[in-house]
């Protein structure tokens, strides 16, 4: 009786006992046995050694088996842990296990907010892993957590995931036009320097993701070369230098045409006519010629070649030149960066404004000034209407755009009368009359 009593102990403590020497009792095989894979097979009715790797998380694996699977029906990846029984891991178990001995490689390497790897039998924490020694490819002899290849800090690396057992490799120069800001276990270096066409990447909380310029806020940020030049928020000057994105300095030794690796807000904000090259992120020279072909919106600009354009109404703001449609042309002021052609065509109310050669200006009209004070500026049609000298009689030509001295013999609808050149109309059937400043 006493040995029955201690066998029976021994039983529940756990035991190193052969799959097969407890062959009919499926509590002991998938509880108690420890130093062996089992698996207890229900159609025989007993408890067999397996080494076979492609069960899944079956409920019959004792522990070593259970931690030992990593497939089922041949590829489908399979992340198990035993608790009592072999089940598998849910998003609970990833989070707040760490890296726990009861996981199976793959819940091991998908462990979140834990860096851990497989020693080849069971998970541990990354604290105890060690480098390749000599290696010019794996930087750890082990399978890892993409996080923990993601913080890895020499050398550009990403995970090879399930293709590549998840070791933790050095990129290569020719992969970085292939890579994809996604790829799994990207580390900092590897994410900002991705040269694959149309891969914006931003490495951020320990991970390279794809970005778009609206979310990009300053030059600083850990983001690839593309992604660097192409953002376009308004004042953020950046340039690529030394695989970094910076915040441009402006150098007036260096002239348009030696700007290069440049976002178009560099551009931009250069002096003279100069404007970007979208095709290599660099200025380039304008000449008048091209001029004469531009449109407000041709992207990166300066104000200087914005307010050159002629016959179109362009504004310059925001760091950007920009059409102004007939709407805007009655709601826009005198000041606000204006070419010449939008300056003298303005409609705005109480806008007078005239161009002076390299700029719009808001005039103030004295009781002294008559229609000669203006015949030698472009104005709007506001300024000639404002005239306001006793015995003045002036008006529009909307051709030459100045002030000439109006006639008896106009219409009470010709454009932009004064006061003096509305009330003095004689023409037969046309009886004037002065409401609200105009005629």
């Amino acid at each position: 009786m006493f040995k029955l009593i201690c066998l029976f102990v021994f039983t529940l403590a756990g035991c190193n006992c052969k799959c097969n020497q407890n062959e009919y009792d499926p509590a002991i095989c998938i509880l108690q046995i420890t130093d062996s894979k089992c698996l207890y097979d229900e159609f025989l009715n007993q408890c067999i050694e397996t080494s076979n790797q492609n069960l899944g998380c079956s409920h019959y694996l004792n522990r070593n088996a259970c931690i030992n699977q990593l497939t089922i029906s041949g590829n489908v990846e399979k992340r198990c842990i035993f608790q009592n029984r072999c089940i598998d891991v849910n998003i609970y178990h990833l989070k707040n296990l760490g890296c726990s001995d009861s996981f199976s490689k793959y819940a091991c390497i998908n462990v979140v907010n834990k860096d851990c790897f497989w020693n080849g039998s069971q998970c541990e924490d990354s604290q105890k892993i060690i480098f390749s020694d000599n290696s010019k490819e794996e930087i750890y002899p082990y399978s890892v957590t993409p996080q923990l290849c993601a913080k890895y800090h020499k050398y550009p690396c990403i995970n090879t995931g399930p293709q590549g057992d998840y070791k933790c490799v050095i990129i290569n120069q020719i992969q970085f036009k292939e890579l994809k800001c996604s790829t799994l276990g990207l580390n900092e270096i590897g994410c900002v320097s991705i040269l694959t066409r149309n891969e914006m990447c931003l490495f951020e909380n320990n991970q390279c993701k794809t970005i778009n310029p609206s979310q990009m806020i300053e030059c600083s940020q850990k983001i690839n070369k593309l992604a660097c030049l192409s953002i376009t928020t308004p004042n953020l000057l950046c340039q690529w230098q030394q695989n970094e994105c910076r915040v441009y300095k402006f150098d007036q030794q260096v002239t348009c045409l030696d700007i290069v690796d440049v976002n178009i807000n560099v551009c931009a904000n250069q002096e003279g006519l100069c404007m970007f090259d979208q095709l290599n992120y660099k200025c380039t020279q304008l000449n008048q010629k091209q001029l004469e072909y531009l449109n407000c919106d041709t992207p990166g600009i300066t104000k200087f070649a914005c307010l050159s354009i002629q016959n179109q109404y362009c504004t310059f703001n925001q760091g950007f030149c920009q059409t102004l449609s007939e709407n805007d042309l009655s709601n826009y002021q005198c000041q606000m960066q204006l070419n010449q052609a939008a300056c003298i065509n303005i409609k705005t109310k109480g806008q007078l404004c005239l161009w002076n050669g390299q700029g719009c200006q808001n005039v103030e009209i004295t009781q002294d000034q008559d229609c000669n004070n203006f015949d030698r500026f472009l104005v709007n049609g506001n300024v000639c209407q404002a005239i306001k000298k006793p015995y003045a009689m002036c008006k529009y030509d909307e051709i030459t755009k100045i002030c000439v001295k109006s006639s008896t013999n106009d219409y009470c609808t010709t454009p932009y009368l004064n006061l003096y050149g509305c009330v003095s109309i004689s023409r037969e059937n046309q009886t004037c009359k002065w409401i609200d400043s105009s005629c």
